[in-house]
């Protein structure tokens, strides 16, 4: 089967080993959201269609007890939001649709099969977001210092500082390098604040002392998009606290990944017109969660959006760095190869 990983190059930037302690396989009937699910619209369709409101049994005009305590926004009638996948996509990215069950309570099945009614009238698909998205392991504070500087040595430099120069660099501000990590986002140089994991301080960290570390400005606009922001997952229920956006997260969602793919291709388009885009991809899930179809239109819907959104980077000039390797956790205990770059 021929590759799909675009014109790429597939790199660990962060190299990583499993700290004591790795987390537990996860048990793939829990890594299936009910609370976030995927559409993907026909292709005459433009907008993402609304999931059909509940039939209130109280009075007409008046709260009931269901709904009398609920947020203004939201209410037990209709407790989904719809949006598209990444805004102002256009193509066969922006045929998908996003649905998140608002309510802060256990999802309700009578809502996911209202949800489910809109196939296939109005979707032709809607399946589960999936939390198959996890980082590298994360270094041992005793293997970093001799890890990290076996990795510069490897890229040809002898340590973060007074290493060689690099030879034939381009010019410092033509390269955007954004890492789509557990760091939070910044649009301009990441603070390296000790976030919830440090897998994603840790590469930023890496890229400052290779591309930041002579005189001048630094060879490349550094930014971090924030790709795994949950501190917690439960598949049935989602609260407020098990995502941080300010300090990141520990895991995510495979088509929160998708978004923030395209939502970083947007930035640089805005932001850094000029400059080519290098997309630092340290997050992967596990094969059996997806991804080795013999088309991508087969795979599940939010795999398949990765892959959309990977192939749309790619066609903007965007060059992709994914790491293959380091699973730590997974439907099954041995270690071996992650997707999307494996």
């Amino acid at each position: 089967m021929k590759r799909r990983v675009l014109p790429a190059a597939v790199l660990a930037l962060g190299l990583s080993a499993p700290a004591p302690g790795a987390s537990p396989p996860i048990d793939p009937a829990q890594a299936f959201s009910q609370w976030r699910w995927i559409g993907l619209l026909p292709e005459t369709a433009t907008t993402c269609p609304q999931v059909p409101e509940a039939v209130d049994p109280g009075i007409p005009g008046e709260p009931t007890e269901a709904t009398a305590s609920l947020p203004p926004a939201k209410s037990a009638l209709q407790p989904w939001t719809t949006r598209r996948l990444i805004p102002g996509s256009g193509g066969v990215l922006g045929r998908f649709c996003v649905y998140e069950y608002d309510v802060g309570e256990p999802v309700d099945p009578d809502a996911v099969a209202r949800l489910q009614s809109l196939v296939p009238g109005q979707l032709l698909r809607v399946e589960q977001d999936r939390m198959a998205v996890a980082g590298s392991g994360v270094l041992g504070a005793q293997l970093w210092p001799g890890l990290e500087q076996l990795f510069y040595r490897q890229t040809g430099r002898l340590g973060a500082g007074g290493a060689a120069p690099w030879p034939a660099l381009p010019p410092a501000g033509s390269v955007r390098l954004a890492v789509l990590d557990t760091h939070p986002t910044a649009e301009r140089a990441p603070e390296l604040i000790t976030a919830c994991s440090p897998h994603g301080y840790s590469l930023i960290h890496m890229a400052r002392a290779l591309l930041c570390d002579g005189p001048g400005p630094c060879l490349a606009t550094i930014t971090s998009r924030l790709a795994l922001a949950y501190k917690d997952f439960d598949r049935d229920l989602r609260l407020a606290d098990h995502r941080d956006e300010v300090n990141g997260g520990f895991v995510g969602l495979i088509g929160e990944l998708a978004e923030a793919i395209g939502r970083e291709v947007r930035a640089a388009q805005r932001n850094d017109p000029g400059s080519r885009l290098v997309l630092n991809v340290s997050a992967g899930w596990d094969p059996a969660f997806g991804g080795l179809e013999a088309r991508v239109d087969d795979m599940p819907l939010a795999v398949q959006a990765v892959y959309r959104a990977l192939e749309e980077a790619s066609c903007q000039g965007a060059v992709v760095i994914a790491a293959a390797g380091n699973k730590s956790c997974g439907p099954q205990a041995p270690c071996g190869p992650l997707l999307p770059a494996a």
